[in-house]
């Protein structure tokens, strides 16, 4: 491995290519650390994530990782989880996300069940003619009823 790239929300990429003892960092002053045996990213005021999704072989963007877990100074974290990729059952293999959980998060149940904590749950139309699936509804889990926080159709 040479590098690692990071890419920000604003998209703008930067080079990890200074490599500590396992730990990239760069030259180019952003101040965030990738300990890869950790899968963890870590910035200068203590919070941090962890890269704990990576897309599988079969997704465009095989081999690329995403956060699972976002843990902020205070420990206060948010979840997130991702669907499996095209033809698995394994979880966190693409970059679709499932699920977010945060500190607001209630026992999501459905009419085949409960299961599991979350804050808001995403739907993707899968349309066998389209091989990328687009988010199609985002959902805000309530102690009484699902609701929909934004539909994208």
């Amino acid at each position: 491995m040479q590098r690692y790239i990071c890419a920000d929300a604003s998209g703008a990429e930067y080079w990890l290519d200074v490599n500590t003892s396992g730990v990239w960092s760069s030259k180019e002053g952003i101040h965030i650390r990738y300990d890869a045996a950790a899968n963890r990213v870590c910035f200068r005021d203590g919070s941090f994530l962890v890269m704990g999704a990576t897309s599988a072989a079969n997704e465009p963007d095989a081999g690329t990782k995403y956060p699972t877990t976002l843990q902020d100074t205070n420990g206060n974290q948010i979840l997130v989880r991702y669907n499996p990729a095209f033809g698995s059952t394994i979880p966190n293999t693409s970059a679709r996300i499932n699920e977010i959980e945060d500190v607001r998060a209630v026992e999501a149940c459905s009419p085949f069940g409960c299961g599991g904590y979350s804050t808001y749950r995403f739907n993707y139309d899968d349309s066998p003619f389209d091989p990328r699936p687009r988010t199609f509804r985002i959902w805000r889990v309530s102690p009484t009823a699902s609701v929909p926080a934004k539909n994208t159709t």
